[in-house]
């Protein structure tokens, strides 16, 4: 067994160099040379994570709805997942994923921010803008995280509704203050 845990850990450490370096292919061959039953969750994201690189989302799918009983925190698997189901354009599946998100959570006001700021990159990437400027509201309500200010603004101007956008840009300004690039992308819409 400790050979086993060694050989483990050094297809692990492969894994993330791989990774690291842009070797999306080398990563996924060291995380598959760990018997599936013996994976921990750790293993499978990191395998997760090479598959969806490599735009194999259907196989990062079946991973990890293999590895989401056995794991005890499942927020890491749930998050891959909801990309791998928005890559694949699933606008459902990615909805119940996120929301399986939220649960995972247990209404932690950072977790629920996190699931939202998730949601909202997700929809614009599924082209539903709209979609992302209420779940970017959402996330700021929860986390007051300035960041999600520009998120909003970018999701509005992608809407059309400039309005809105300047209000975002207007916001930030004057949260962050002068210095802000807020400022700047307000004045350019008004």
């Amino acid at each position: 067994t400790s050979l086993r845990a060694d050989a483990a850990l050094t297809r692990r450490r492969a894994a993330i160099r791989a990774l690291i370096s842009g070797d999306a292919a080398a990563a996924a061959r060291a995380m598959q040379a760990i018997p599936a039953a013996r994976r921990e969750t750790a293993d499978s994201e990191l395998l997760v994570d090479a598959l969806n690189r490599l735009h194999q989302f259907e196989d990062a799918l079946r991973e990890v709805a293999a590895a989401l009983p056995r794991a005890e925190n499942k927020s890491g698997l749930l998050v891959r997942k909801a990309r791998a189901q928005a890559a694949l354009h699933n606008e459902a599946g990615t909805r119940a994923t996120i929301e399986a998100l939220r649960d995972e959570g247990g209404g932690d006001p950072v977790a629920l921010g996190a699931a939202q700021r998730l949601l909202g990159d997700l929809e614009l990437q599924l082209g539903q803008p709209g979609l992302a400027v209420a779940a970017y509201e959402l996330a700021y309500t929860y986390s007051g995280d300035n960041t999600l200010l520009a998120s909003i603004a970018r999701a509005a101007e992608r809407l059309g509704d400039r309005r809105r956008a300047i209000a975002a840009w207007e916001r930030l300004c004057s949260t962050v203050g002068p210095a802000s690039p807020g400022c700047a992308e307000r004045d350019r819409l008004q």
